[in-house]
């Protein structure tokens, strides 16, 4: 999973991961899923389910990542499709995802998947 993040951008020590990811076990509206072959985790997607006051609750994508060699090869279709089963499941009727203007293959695979993109991000450091 590291290797993952890092691919990402976002390059982190074990420690920390794992911090993370008790946490996120913990949350009932989390949920962490990885994609492997041959004991080898090739992908990562996490759901955040928020609840909202204003609509149904709202499932955010909120990372997903494939190893580049095991790229376009359905990991990615796959792991998004059961965030979306678990997303509704979860009372979600909608899924988001943000992502970085600079990650052109990225949007590209969202918008085959059905994304639209539907508004602009705007983000305070604290």
């Amino acid at each position: 999973m590291l290797a993952l993040l890092a691919e990402l951008g976002y390059p982190t020590d074990a420690e920390t991961v794992g911090a993370r990811l008790d946490r996120a076990e913990s949350e009932p509206s989390a949920l962490v899923l990885v994609a492997e072959r041959d004991g080898e985790v090739r992908g990562l997607a996490s759901l955040q389910v928020l609840h909202l006051i204003e609509r149904p609750p709202l499932g955010r994508l909120t990372t997903i990542v494939v190893s580049e060699p095991a790229r376009r090869a359905g990991a990615g279709r796959a792991l998004l499709e059961r965030v979306e089963r678990e997303a509704r499941t979860m009372g979600c009727d909608r899924l988001e995802v943000t992502s970085g203007e600079w990650r052109d293959d990225a949007h590209a695979f969202y918008r085959e998947l059905g994304f639209e993109e539907t508004s602009k991000r705007f983000i305070k450091g604290l």
